[in-house]
């Protein structure tokens, strides 16, 4: 049995189950009791865009059971179609059997397809379709034809950008994130001989798994607040808009500096449910911050809960320039003084000389009569008459004789504290040379 899945997007940007439904066939009616059950279960408001691929059955049961919310194409589907369908157009002709596709201008024309989808206004879809027929019609007429037939003509409203951006579909224009959601269920769902007791268990465990994880992340978010997306203009909704809506805001702020900007189409706005680059310029003028009002309750993190109001201080104009005293490092950690302690800097008291115990000057200044007395105290000891010592010569005795016999005998008149050695050093020195004998 086909599985239908229907996947919502939260503020997180994060996919999740809606609902499922085994269904017996892929017709309309099938399709139409899926969707009325759904309505019958969903109790909030009805969401204003509903993605599918270009399967007329849901586009007519998605009509008839949800008429205030529009139905919009998958552009991955789209361009996987015409890429399909128009890519053989262009292989090489010319004796080349290998169908080797002419790159070149296949990237020409898939490129100048992308710029019909981003078409901003109509005028401008009509200019571009205008140029398009003229530049392809004559050479690639098959190509051209199942464009415009198949896909402009009965479905530009859900496909073009100039229609599709009336809409708040709030960036999602692709089932890629359906996908997703049918691999992982696959997943759980390990054999295709489950039941339906057996699939329904392992489609609750999904799903609950799924939300601890979303509940995970938004709470994360709800105390923490990235560096990029910091500052004045987004103190009052940090910690209540998901940071996916306040980087798509910090795109717009960028569009803001960019001059001279084009007039403001709402388009953003009205796709996103965020403030635009011109509504940001403004705020930025009147030196303001962004509040919840500016968002869509889609991005907001607390839905349904009591939003007070935050006190918001008076956003400050950023300093031109930062002054720094003379001879202080860029990365110095030091105190700046405030202001009173610069207007009313405190007295210091006089120096007191270490040297003369004066007050009014230091120990090094000329001012001190006692400058010099260190030098004139080193003086006085020096000009006395060093003692000499007054040594009796001995003889030296001979080598020859015995270490027994050996004795030196010391004057009365040594100095006080002249070692023994250095006495007989002296004295021989004072005596006649005496011949070197060996030992025998």
């Amino acid at each position: 049995m086909p599985l239908l899945d229907m996947v919502g997007v939260d503020s997180c940007q994060r996919s999740f189950c809606i609902a499922f439904a085994f269904l017996s066939g892929e017709s309309e009616e099938d399709y139409s009791w899926a969707l009325y059950h759904l309505k019958s279960l969903y109790h909030y408001e009805l969401p204003s865009v509903v993605l599918t691929d270009r399967c007329l059955a849901v586009i007519n049961a998605t009509a008839t059971w949800f008429p205030s919310s529009k139905a919009l194409l998958c552009l991955w589907h789209v361009n996987k179609a015409i890429l399909q369908y128009c890519q053989p157009d262009f292989v090489l002709k010319s004796g080349d059997t290998s169908g080797r596709v002419e790159d070149e201008k296949w990237d020409d024309f898939y490129g100048f397809w992308h710029t019909i989808v981003d078409s901003p206004t109509e005028e401008i879809f009509r200019e571009r379709l205008a140029k398009f027929e003229l530049k392809y019609a004559k050479r690639y007429p098959r190509a051209v034809g199942y464009i415009k037939l198949y896909w402009l003509e009965p479905h530009k409203e859900r496909i073009i950008k100039a229609w599709i951006d009336k809409y708040l579909h709030f960036g999602n224009v692709a089932t890629s994130r359906a996908e997703g959601i049918h691999s992982l269920i696959k997943s759980y769902i390990k054999t295709s001989t489950f039941d339906l007791f057996d699939s329904w268990q392992a489609m609750r465990h999904a799903v609950t798994n799924q939300l601890k994880e979303l509940k995970h992340i938004r709470a994360s978010q709800q105390i923490r607040t990235p560096l990029d997306i910091s500052g004045g203009m987004f103190e009052a909704v940090q910690g209540w808009v998901s940071h996916q809506a306040l980087r798509k805001v910090q795109e717009q702020r960028k569009l803001a500096l960019a001059s001279p900007q084009a007039p403001c189409s709402q388009s953003f706005t009205s796709s996103h449910g965020l403030p635009c680059s011109h509504t940001l310029k403004r705020l930025e003028e009147e030196q303001r911050s962004l509040l919840l009002d500016h968002f869509h309750p889609h991005w907001n993190l607390k839905r349904g809960a009591d939003r007070p109001r935050p006190i918001l201080e008076p956003r400050r104009a950023p300093q031109q320039g930062i002054i720094r005293a003379r001879g202080q490092p860029a990365t110095s950690t030091k105190r700046e003084p405030s202001g009173f302690e610069i207007s009313q800097p405190g007295k210091k008291a006089p120096s007191t000389c270490s040297r003369c115990h004066a007050v009014g000057h230091a120990r090094s200044s000329r001012a001190c009569p006692l400058r010099f007395q260190d030098l004139l105290i080193q003086e006085a000891p020096a000009s006395k008459s060093i003692p000499q010592p007054d040594v009796t010569p001995v003889a030296v005795p001979s080598l020859a004789d015995p270490i027994e016999a050996i004795s030196v005998s010391q004057g009365p008149s040594v100095v006080e504290g002249m070692p023994v050695l250095e006495c007989i050093a002296e004295a021989t020195a004072r005596s006649p040379a005496t011949a070197y004998t060996p030992l025998a």
